[in-house]
Order: C-alpha cells, then structure tokens, then sequence
C-alpha cells in the first residue's frame, strides 16, 4: 500500500510526464516512433490519460495560445495508422482535416505564437530605453545602486535610469518602471528624477517615481519633494514648467503625459512601495489584478483558465523572492492550482 507521500510523488511524477508530452508533440517534431511511444504510454494507464487531457482542455480555455496546440499532420497520419488500445478512443475534434486550410493554419499559428512568447520573453523591455539606460533591471530582478554623489538608487522589476552628474548637476530620467532614491544631501544641487512629462526635485530625502501605463507616480517617504508639470502655451506646445506641488513624508500625486500633477493624495498605502522591502503586497484585489500584479515580477506570462469574477478578492503578502512558491500557496487557498508549462507560462485553474 502506497504511503500518502508515495501517491502525491507518484501523481507528481505522471503530471510532468504529462506535460512534457503535450510540449513535444505540440512542437510537431515527433517521429512517428515518438508518437507510437506516447500513445503506449498515455493508453497505458487511465490516470495517464486523464493528467494529457487536463493538459489540453487547460490550453484550450487560453483563447491567447489555443491555436498553437493543434495536432500536426503526422500525428493526425499517425493515428490512422496505429488505433488506439482497446476502450480508448482520440476525441473527435483533434481527427477532424475536412477543412482544407487546417493543416496549413495549425503550422502557421504555431510557429507565429511560438516566435511571439520568444520575443515576449526576452524582449519585454523597451529597446530604446535599454540603449539609453545607464543602468536597468530585467523582469523579477531589483538592483541596488550607489550613484556618483552618493545617493542610491533602487529599481524594482523592470526598470531603466539615465544619469546625468556632469556641470554640476544631479539628474536622473526614469526611462521605466519604478525606483526608489535616498537622496544624499546637497543644497547647492538639488536631486531631481525626470519622468514622463514630469520632474521631481529634492535636497535630500527618500522618494519613489514609477512609470507605469504612460501614468506617473511620485510617492515620498521621507523629506520634502517638489513636483513639477508641464504648462501649454496658447499654441498648445509644451512649455518649460512653471506648475508645482509640494509633497511631505507620507504624501503622493500623479500624473499622464502632458498633464499637470493631480491633487495631493495625504497617505501611501503600505501596498505602494512594500517592493522597496522584498515584498508584494495585494489587499482586496481581484483576481485578475492581483495576478496581473504578480506577473509583473516573472518572465513569461501567466494565464488565468478560470472565471476571476466568481472568485473572492485576494488579499496576501508574498516575498518576491519566493514568488512562485507564494502563487501556489495563494491560488490553493481559492481551490485553484497551478500548472507549469515551462518556466515562463504557468496557467491557474
């Protein structure tokens, strides 16, 4: 009799076979020895079948990728060629070629999805502002660093800084993402962060910018900081600004582009800048946001197969270092797990 223990490594075990099947035969690079292996295997055992099924009808709810798992032609050859075992049968709509552009779609959108999570996963960052940068972070990285004057600066997941120390200055455009800076104190030469249209000036203080969605935020934690927006001109071009809010530990406004800063919010939420310690903070969110929120700190992207509207808000802290870990213990507590395609795709269902 297995032990408890036993049967979970077991059902484990069959799951990741699983997976790893569905992903080779999705690629269409199989031989038909290959395939032969895999129906032996999937028809070997009911609890086989069922984990490859769950695999598929998962996929098949992410309306985003669904097309990209379209059986190949030598596997549709291969079926009629080697029937399945006794008592277990393909299901119809993976046999059905009487529609004479399937084939030839099912190659196209497979190579087309495949080439656009490649390019998703290693071009998420604007290359732009990666040229221009002086110093970035890729997705789920946070870097600490100590700049000329001895002010640091530190980027969360995702984040791109120019620096400009010459003449006498102390200049920093946030070309992305988001930043804390604990400024070193200089009153002959203010601290300012340009970001978007925007410009955030301090002698010495604690402040974060983000530059998230074309929306700015300037949040202070500690200190003074003045922000500062562009005016229009009655020809409606851009002027040198001459519109300022004044901003207290505690205190945040916004801004878009070409706006002036809004109205001055008198508290940060705890949420706002719990990243500057490690962590993520989500409080009665639901749960799409709440995911979307954590997927900006993983490469890849994950998939919701699951009605987000029927499910509670979500309300958790989850270390950035462990954030898959997290995820898991997070979506269980909601009767939904994760399944892990590869590193960079997991789905919740």
């Amino acid at each position: 009799m297995n032990e408890p223990g036993d049967q979970e490594a077991m059902d484990q075990a069959i799951r990741d076979t699983a997976q790893n099947w569905f992903l080779r035969i999705s690629e269409g690079k199989l031989t038909e020895r290959d395939l032969f292996d895999f129906k032996a295997w999937r028809d070997a055992d009911q609890r086989h079948h069922k984990a490859y099924e769950e695999i598929r009808c998962l996929w098949n709810e992410v309306d985003e990728l669904k097309f990209a798992f379209a059986p190949t032609d030598r596997e549709l050859i291969h079926s009629r060629k080697h029937p399945p075992l006794a008592g277990k049968s393909d299901s119809p709509e993976r046999l059905d070629v009487r529609n004479p552009g399937f084939r030839h779609r099912s190659r196209v959108w497979s190579g087309l999805i495949a080439a656009c999570l490649a390019l998703f996963i290693l071009y998420t960052s604007d290359f732009a502002s990666i040229l221009r940068a002086d110093f970035r972070t890729s997705v789920g990285e946070q870097k600490k660093v100590t700049l000329p004057d001895g002010s640091i600066a530190l980027l969360n997941t995702e984040t791109a800084i120019s620096t400009n120390f010459a003449n006498n200055r102390r200049q920093i455009t946030l070309l992305g993402g988001e930043a804390l800076f604990e400024v070193a104190k200089d009153p002959a030469r203010p601290f300012s962060v340009k970001a978007g249209d925007g410009v955030a000036t301090a002698i010495g203080t604690a402040f974060t910018v983000s530059d998230l969605d074309e929306t700015v935020f300037v949040r202070v934690i500690e200190g003074t900081v003045k922000v500062s927006g562009p005016d229009h001109n009655d020809t409606g071009s851009l002027e040198k600004s001459r519109h300022a809010v004044t901003l207290t530990a505690g205190q945040q406004v916004r801004y878009g582009a070409g706006e002036l800063p809004g109205g001055v919010t008198p508290a940060i939420a705890d949420s706002d800048i719990a990243w500057t310690k490690g962590f993520i903070v989500i409080k009665g969110e639901p749960m799409d946001q709440a995911i979307s929120k954590i997927d900006r700190y993983r490469p890849g992207k994950i998939f919701i197969a699951a009605d987000a509207s029927e499910l509670q808000p979500i309300t958790a802290r989850l270390s950035i270092e462990m954030l898959d870990v997290g995820l898991e213990a997070l979506v269980s507590t909601h009767g939904l797990t994760v399944t892990r395609l590869t590193d960079y795709v997991l789905i919740i269902h």
